[in-house]
């Protein structure tokens, strides 16, 4: 089941419509935060309106995630709500606002729950091109509790359509050990339960062992994997992330 988030700016009321099965709900922002009016349903289908791009409160420093506004509240309640610079925190090199010193001590405890797949970037421009694009708030999927970003309407369209083709874009040679294919030249599934995330990219690890290596030196593994391919659960081939690969345009870039 996922939702996806069409992020109109819708100015003072909020309108349900029924569409077909699904549910399209679209919200007026509250107040000069940035908060949606309600939050999505859950289950699939559910659209709601988001930060109007272009809004003065958008974040334009370089490697602030999420345009300024808190990915706890946008997780744990649905709601954009522009964050304050004063209270941050750093994960995986890149900066979140928060309303507060409550949100920040959540996310702190579990960054990898609230920050966006591929730190916000672009999965489909990813895992098609080997770019990395910056997503943009005015489109996002939630998936099984993972939230999505992208750069366009079309490539929101085609994740929607094909969610199995590209939900694991952001896993390093579908879930194999890294240290493992180069350290011992084996392939060795990785489990999701010893993993790291770094620069945007998830590595799994059969044992605390190969991701105590990976962390000491993650560097030499990543440029190491230049080249890789693997197919991913689905069957789908994924791309190698590249150390050279940026994200272009948006904020958000690093």
């Amino acid at each position: 089941m996922h939702a996806h988030f069409r992020f109109g700016l819708s100015t003072a009321v909020s309108s349900i419509l029924i569409v077909s099965s699904s549910t399209l709900l679209v919200f007026g922002q509250s107040g000069s935060r940035g908060s949606t009016s309600y939050p999505p349903r859950a289950g699939s289908g559910t659209s709601a309106s988001a930060p109007a791009s272009g809004s003065a409160n958008r974040a334009e420093q370089t490697g602030v995630g999420l345009e300024g506004y808190c990915p706890v509240c946008l997780v744990e309640m649905r709601q954009w709500v522009k964050g304050d610079p004063r209270i941050a925190a750093e994960y995986d090199g890149r900066k979140y606002y928060f309303p507060g010193t409550e949100q920040s001590e959540m996310f702190n405890k579990d960054p990898g729950k609230y920050a966006p797949v591929l730190g916000g970037d672009d999965v489909v421009a990813y895992a098609t091109t080997g770019n990395r694009v910056s997503g943009k708030p005015s489109y996002g999927v939630v998936k099984d509790d993972r939230y999505f970003f992208f750069a366009s309407q079309d490539n929101m369209k085609k994740f929607q359509s094909t969610p199995e083709a590209f939900v694991d874009a952001d896993l390093a040679l579908g879930g194999e050990c890294i240290v493992c294919r180069v350290d011992m030249n084996q392939r060795v599934p990785g489990s999701p339960e010893v993993a790291v995330t770094h620069k945007g990219i998830r590595y799994q690890f059969p044992g605390e062992e190969q991701k105590a290596m990976f962390m000491k030196s993650p560097a030499r593994y990543v440029s190491a994997q230049q080249g890789m391919r693997a197919s991913g659960p689905a069957g789908n081939q994924t791309r190698p992330w590249s150390a050279t690969s940026q994200p272009t345009g948006g904020s958000g870039s690093r």
